[in-house]
């Protein structure tokens, strides 16, 4: 979803302020959001005991699905403008490749 977001920013255009600011708003909107999803879990953070896991209700879920949202959003602004900071997203950044690929038409 992030990745797909960051994909507007080729139409704006990834190198304009308004989506350098818009993309940041964006991001920090998910964040927001995962962030009031896994206090309104009502869960722990961490496991008690390895019988009883931690992050298995479905608002914990919308958490991880809106922050690799966030890091997806990250990851493709990063590679648009081709800075280091791209590489703190890790894993998503091979998906943004894949997503940003001309090979691959999702």
């Amino acid at each position: 979803m992030g990745s797909s977001i960051g994909r507007l920013g080729d139409r704006i255009g990834p190198m304009t302020r308004l989506w350098l600011v818009l993309g940041t708003f964006i991001q920090a909107l998910f964040t927001m959001v995962a962030a009031i999803a896994v206090w309104k879990s009502g869960q722990a953070s961490i496991a008690d005991e390895r019988a009883d896991p931690a992050w298995t209700n479905t608002l914990t879920f919308v958490c991880l699905a809106f922050m690799s949202a966030s890091l997806g959003l990250q990851g493709i602004m990063g590679q648009r403008l081709n800075t280091q900071f791209a590489a703190t997203s890790g894993f998503q950044c091979s998906l943004v490749l894949l997503r940003s690929s001309n090979a691959s038409r999702w």
